[in-house]
């Protein structure tokens, strides 16, 4: 079905206008909260097809590199300073721990990507649609919700430029598109996502409402181009012309084997605010 289609269409960002109101038999309410049934009964009973996510060795493997350069100097630093015996062993000490801090932190950095937990698997995924990584972002959701049902996107103050037009986030590109068109609209654009105020509450065996602050700074790359020329003067333009939103958000999120997935693709469902369907069968 094409986003010029006759179908209902749901203009309303849920998680932020939504006044708890049914739709009436046959509206796009009943049948949303029907796929979610739908959607949840296939999880649980292992037919989704839900592939592990494991660690992001990607950006993993760029912070190590990244580390690579002030951590072997801070280790030089901290070699040439032990071999100095009049300067004592204090700033060897010290700089050998500055040392360790940047080899380490890319590994922390490994070891939190792995969506073991809801609030990694939320962090995770906004993290990926931030940086543009639709293959990653679509990997952290269901397969149970990867199908042909046209998403409209919200439409929210500073958020992007939505089209207007509905697509589905059944393959890349589509998700690709959604997404990046809500956070990813500058030119060399950069977006960085912070989950806060998280509250998980577990409603069924394996399925869960997350209730958090979503923070989205946006804005581009190319302000940085000028700290060759003047660091302050980068720093300045970039605070001054970047995009900041701030929503409070609630997403369900499901267990598959080790693993946390997102139960919805989209911005938000309407069956995350409306939950009478946990109450079906699953």
């Amino acid at each position: 079905m094409s986003g010029s289609g006759a179908s209902p269409v749901n203009t309303r960002p849920y998680g932020n206008t939504f006044q708890g109101a049914a739709g009436p038999a046959g509206s796009f309410e009943e049948a949303a909260l029907h796929r979610a049934a739908t959607k949840l009964a296939k999880i649980s009973s292992n037919q989704s097809g839900d592939a592990p996510v494991g660690f992001n060795w990607g950006t993993g493997v760029a912070a190590i590199l990244l580390a690579a350069i002030p951590g072997g100097l801070f280790a030089l630093l901290a070699w040439a300073a032990f071999t100095d015996k009049s300067a004592g062993a204090t700033p060897g000490m010290i700089l050998t721990l500055i040392a360790l801090l940047f080899v380490g932190l890319p590994f922390l950095i490994i070891r939190t990507s792995k969506p073991d937990s809801p609030k990694k698997a939320l962090k995770e995924f906004y993290r990926a649609v931030g940086r543009g990584n639709a293959k990653r972002a679509m990997a952290l959701v269901t397969n149970a919700d990867k199908d042909s049902l046209q998403r409209r996107q919200p439409v929210i103050p500073k958020l992007g430029r939505p089209s207007g037009y509905t697509r589905s986030l059944n393959d890349a590109d589509g998700f690709k598109g959604y997404w990046n068109e809500l956070v990813r609209t500058h030119p060399a654009p950069y977006c960085l996502t912070r989950v806060s105020g998280l509250q998980v509450q577990e409603v069924k065996p394996g399925v869960v409402i997350a209730d958090f602050e979503l923070t989205l700074t946006m804005n581009t790359q190319l302000w940085w181009i000028l700290i060759l020329v003047a660091l302050l003067l980068a720093a300045l333009l970039d605070i001054l012309t970047r995009k900041v939103v701030k929503v409070r958000m609630r997403k369900v999120l499901v267990q598959v084997g080790e693993e946390w997935k997102l139960f919805n693709g989209e911005w938000q469902g309407y069956e995350e605010m409306d939950l009478r369907w946990l109450d079906a069968r699953a």
